[in-house]
Parts: C-alpha cells; structure tokens; sequence
C-alpha cells in the first residue's frame, strides 16, 4: 500500500531533504577545505628563490604542528631584545647569556597559551581556534639554535631580504610607545619563553602557519600558495635548498 501524496507529505519529504542537505554540508565544506590544501601546497611563491651564498642565517623550524621563525637575536643591525624584552621571559644571567637565537611564531591566544602539549587540549579550544574566535598571540623564545636537519630547513637571507622579514614580524606585535611588545601578562610555558600581544585574527584558512608562511613570502622565500599546516612550507623550502 502506497501512501497518498498530500501536502503535508510533500512537506514533510522536503523538511527531511533540508535535514540531509544540513547534515552533509559540514563534511563537503571540509572535503573542499582538504582539497584545496592539496591543490594549493602544491604551487609555490617565489618559486625562483635559493638561499643566498652569504647572509643572515634563518631557520624554519617544524614541530609538526607549526614552524617557528629562529633567528638570530642580533643580526643585521637588529637587536631582538629591543623588540621582545627578555626579562618578560624570566630568565636568570646564566639562561641570558647562553641564548643566541630567538624563536618566533603567532597563532590563536587559548591555543597557545593553555595547550602547551596535546594532552592539554580541549574540544572548546580547538573550536574556538577554528572560528576565529579570540585574539592571537606572539611566542617568544630564547635560547641556543638547535638544527634538526629532518624536521628544519636552514637557509641565508640577504640583509635586505632579512630587514623586510624583520618588518613582517614586527608589525605584527602591539607595541607600546617605545617601539617595544606589549607583554600578554601570563607566564610562559618555561622560563625562556614568553607571550606578547598580538594583530591579527587566527582561524581555518589563516592559521600559524599561514602567518609565518605570509612573512617568508615577503621577504622572497619560496613557501606555498597557502596551506594552513607546517609540512607544506618544509616541502616547498627543501626544493629551493637542496641540491
């Protein structure tokens, strides 16, 4: 026995369509989000760069969730320590002096702040990071340079290049009217690492990663088109290294 077609079934069959159509479109967002990493990973900016024979030393460091930027803390006529105040990072003489390099990534203030380890992470925060919603933040760390050649790349800016990386950082930190970072006011997750406040708005589609992939583009490196995860910015640096 077949049932009638009446009005009410006909709405009750497109209410049900609607449903369907609602519980599918989170997953297709998120197929044409991987898509789109896939397709545009792949195609490179500044794809003639090659690190230069001599110039100021930059690692690219991969933690295989984010790459920070390690510098030197002076280079280039350029002191880090004018811009990101050391003290704020509690460190003892004995720490200060062994520090030579300053590591430096942006992304979503929780995120950053209360998820030191994976362990730490909750579905609210990881939600929140993905919506955009909240501030960013600035991590600072000082410390010895240490090249892990499987999971880094290392390569030589010249000065000019390395000035406009140096620009790129600086504009994105809130500073004061002495030019210096405004601290976050909350502790680092060590005593060689601090928060400062931040521009910018992190979510999906401009993450950590976007941010620090934005920097080196400005200053001529080669990086992906865009992609919000660490890998891609190794893979497109490691053709313009190797060799």
């Amino acid at each position: 026995m077949t049932e009638a077609i009446t009005p009410a079934t006909t709405r009750r069959r497109g209410y049900w369509r609607w449903l369907l159509y609602l519980l599918a479109l989170p997953f297709g967002l998120a197929a044409l989000y991987f898509l789109a990493v896939f397709v545009f990973a792949r195609i490179p900016v500044n794809a003639d760069f090659q690190s230069a024979p001599v110039g100021i030393p930059v690692i690219v460091a991969d933690n295989g969730i984010h790459v920070d930027l390690v510098v030197p803390i002076v280079a280039g006529g350029h002191d880090w320590r004018e811009v990101f105040d050391p003290a704020i990072a509690r460190m003892g003489p004995q720490l200060g002096q062994m520090a030579t390099h300053v590591g430096i990534g942006w992304g979503h203030r929780d995120f950053y702040v209360n998820t030191p380890t994976w362990d730490d992470m909750t579905i609210g925060t990881a939600v929140r990071a993905v919506m955009g919603i909240g501030g960013s933040v600035m991590h600072i760390k000082y410390g010895a340079a240490r090249f892990d050649p499987e999971n880094n790349v290392f390569i030589l800016l010249p000065e000019e290049d390395y000035q406009v990386l140096v620009d790129g950082i600086v504009d994105t930190a809130v500073l004061d009217e002495n030019g210096q970072a405004v601290p976050l006011g909350v502790p680092g997750h060590m005593e060689t690492d601090a928060f400062f406040q931040a521009h910018g708005r992190y979510n999906a589609l401009y993450t950590c990663n976007n941010w620090a992939s934005s920097v080196l583009a400005a200053a001529g490196v080669r990086v992906p088109l865009w992609s919000p995860f660490s890998g891609a910015i190794i893979d497109q640096l490691r053709v313009s290294t190797s060799g």
